[in-house]
């Protein structure tokens, strides 16, 4: 925002682009005309690199951010309350998944499936979640099309990284983690559960996988002391905001159909633009991507 790029968000009143779908241009708030393309398009959607075109330009440098399969999936059962919605814990469902799992798809009550949901948001649909030919072929087009797949357990690392694909500068990079939950309401799993996880969700493992071992190349081939410090500095640099942005914690209820998931959220100093972009910019940017500052960037 502060070098005045256009941000292709969903339309108004949405949250989100439709997860049910590959993501189209036609999702996208028309702040700018068809021909025209957006800069930054950051937001939770299923890849569709021909629509990416379409809206970003050919160009456009591609990065995402995975997790370890078995936070991803204990997390989406809890967000989602899939134990409300069919009556069994997360160590039951796993006594049975691909019967769950159907139980689930045929209620059309989720928008994202119970079952490799990263794959999932990469393109790869359901019918192919036991093709390993297709499976495989989506992991080489991942490769080749996306610049960087950052790993949220080497969050800081990934930054580094980041900062230095984008060429940009360190504050630049500057997060704070919001909205997650406190430890003590995360599901407690055993290495048997752990390991069913990891075979049902199968795909999303090799993905994991596959480009954490990436990533751990790409961190040697910036130098290990010279991530170490990077990552200090910026860890340093998110200490400064902190002081000056967040006046205390509180507590959120969130989650779909059920509202008993707690989250962290900060609150924060109001007055301060930057800091209201680094707390919740949801609204922010809603208004920086009127139709008046679209025509004042360009």
């Amino acid at each position: 925002m502060k070098k005045s790029l256009s941000i292709a968000l969903p339309k108004q009143g949405q949250k989100w682009f439709p997860r049910r779908m590959l993501f189209q241009r036609s999702m996208v708030a028309p702040f700018l005309p068809d021909k025209d393309r957006y800069n930054i398009v950051c937001h939770n959607t299923r890849y569709n690199k021909a629509e990416i075109d379409k809206t970003l330009g050919k160009g456009a440098v591609r990065f995402s951010i995975i997790r370890d399969p078995v936070n991803v999936f204990e997390s989406y059962y809890k967000y989602y309350k899939i134990e409300n919605r069919i009556r069994v814990n997360l160590t039951t469902f796993y006594e049975d998944p691909s019967h769950y799992f159907y139980l689930l798809l045929k209620s059309k009550s989720l928008d994202l499936p119970a079952r490799n949901p990263m794959m999932y948001d990469f393109g790869l649909e359901v019918s192919d979640f036991d093709n390993r030919t297709v499976i495989e072929g989506k992991l080489k087009s991942i490769e080749k099309e996306f610049d960087l797949l950052m790993i949220a357990k080497h969050f800081d690392e990934s930054m580094i990284l980041l900062q230095q694909l984008l060429c940009c500068a360190l504050n630049d990079v500057v997060g704070f983690k919001i909205n997650s939950r406190f430890d003590n309401l995360k599901e407690i799993m055993n290495d048997s559960l752990k390991q069913k996880i990891r075979e049902w969700n199968w795909a999303d493992q090799l993905l994991y996988e596959r480009f954490h071992r990436i990533f751990y190349t790409k961190v040697q081939r910036h130098g290990t002391s010279k991530m170490s410090k990077a990552v200090s500095q910026l860890q340093r640099e998110r200490e400064k905001y902190k002081a000056r942005c967040v006046d205390g914690i509180n507590v959120k209820n969130i989650g779909k159909k059920v509202k008993t998931a707690k989250i962290l959220v900060y609150k924060g100093n109001s007055s301060d633009h930057e800091c209201q972009l680094l707390l919740d910019p949801k609204e922010l940017i809603w208004n920086y991507m009127s139709p008046i500052s679209v025509k004042q960037s360009s």
